[in-house]
């Protein structure tokens, strides 16, 4: 991923500039503003606002670029250990727990985010960490820790609401499947609407506005944006935007991502686990249908959810190499090389 992300670390658009501007505008006393007087929210992530503000004050001799692109580095450094992380607390073996890693890490469109300088891995560090928390909680029947860690989820991004409300779905049928009391739902609700308002309310007051210029920008026609949302989700390897199957293998490639993803969910449907992780990803699904994707390169809208595909495909592997096993054991066949071979062509096509 390293080598990946070294590859791509001169790939930069003009977005974080964006920010990089509100960051210095606050440094120098004007205010979370991109021209001074005007109350205009430009940037869509306040949460990596705050970030760059503070790289601002603590590291003033380094180039902001720089510091910004390290610190969206470490953050997908981070979420790769989150989905070991989070392979653990659903039982994933350990090959299952390393082959998600392993395809999260080998996938050029997250070394791209990781050095995009944007909020990308930041607000998909912190969606997986409310996602463990939450399962944690699922199973112990009590804790709130997931309502924080997704409150600042939404500080990072506006449609962290869309997984909130798929969670808050989850939550209310796991209350009533286990009877667990009321306050299982509502305290969990209250921590993490609270503050929430409270940070509307203040857009509201200094803005004029509940959500972001930027979620404005995406108010497309709904056509446009099914359309060209179907059209994003053939990007998984494909880093260009204008990328497109100029070739058989990589059209293979795309529907074997999307094949092996369906696989594993099917293959544990009726476990919670896979109906949390299919809920994530059909969130994910929906944002893409209203906003029809971006024009950047590196399908950065799909990377929030990355983990919990690589994850469902990790089932699918492993559950393979499970079956090749009982086969093996009744049938006395070598299987194991012909399963490590397709392990192994896949992550060489990644």
């Amino acid at each position: 991923m390293l080598i990946a992300s070294w590859a791509v670390f001169g790939e930069t658009t003009d977005d974080p500039f964006i920010t990089f501007r509100y960051a210095a505008n606050i440094c120098s006393g004007y205010g979370p503003v991109y021209n001074i007087g005007e109350h205009v929210e430009g940037f869509t992530s306040a949460l990596h606002l705050l970030f760059c503000v503070l790289l601002y004050v603590l590291l003033p001799g380094i180039g902001m670029l720089l510091k910004a692109k390290l610190f969206s580095l470490g953050c997908g450094l981070a979420t790769i250990w989150l989905t070991g992380r989070l392979a653990s607390r659903l039982h994933a073996s350990l090959p299952a727990l390393l082959a998600a890693q392993m395809l999260l890490a080998c996938n050029i469109n997250f070394a791209i985010a990781s050095v995009n300088a944007l909020e990308t891995t930041l607000f998909t560090a912190l969606l997986l960490a409310a996602v463990t928390a939450f399962y944690d909680e699922l199973v112990r029947e009590k804790g709130n820790l997931s309502s924080a860690l997704l409150f600042l989820a939404c500080l990072a991004r506006p449609e962290a609401l869309v997984y909130a409300a798929a969670l808050i779905a989850f939550r209310c049928v796991w209350q009533r499947r286990k009877s667990l009391p009321k306050a299982f739902v509502g305290q969990w609700l209250l921590c993490f609407a609270a503050p929430l308002a409270l940070f509307f309310c203040f857009r509201l007051a200094y803005y004029g506005y509940l959500f972001p210029n930027t979620y404005y920008a995406k108010a497309v026609a709904p056509l446009y944006g099914i359309t060209n949302g179907l059209l994003y989700l053939r990007r998984p390897f494909l880093p260009s935007l204008g990328a497109s199957f100029d070739s058989v293998w990589q059209a293979v490639l795309t529907i074997g991502f999307w094949a092996l993803a369906l696989a594993g969910f099917w293959r544990k449907r009726r476990e919670s686990s896979a109906v949390l992780l299919g809920l994530l990803i059909l969130g994910n699904l929906v944002f893409l249908l209203k906003s029809g994707g971006d024009w950047m390169s590196g399908c950065r809208f799909l990377i929030p959810v990355l983990p919990y595909i690589t994850l469902l495909q990790a089932g699918a592997l492993t559950g393979t190499a499970q079956v090749g096993e009982q086969t093996q054991q009744r049938r006395n066949r070598p299987l194991r090389g012909i399963q490590l071979g397709i392990a192994a062509l896949m992550m060489a096509a990644l």
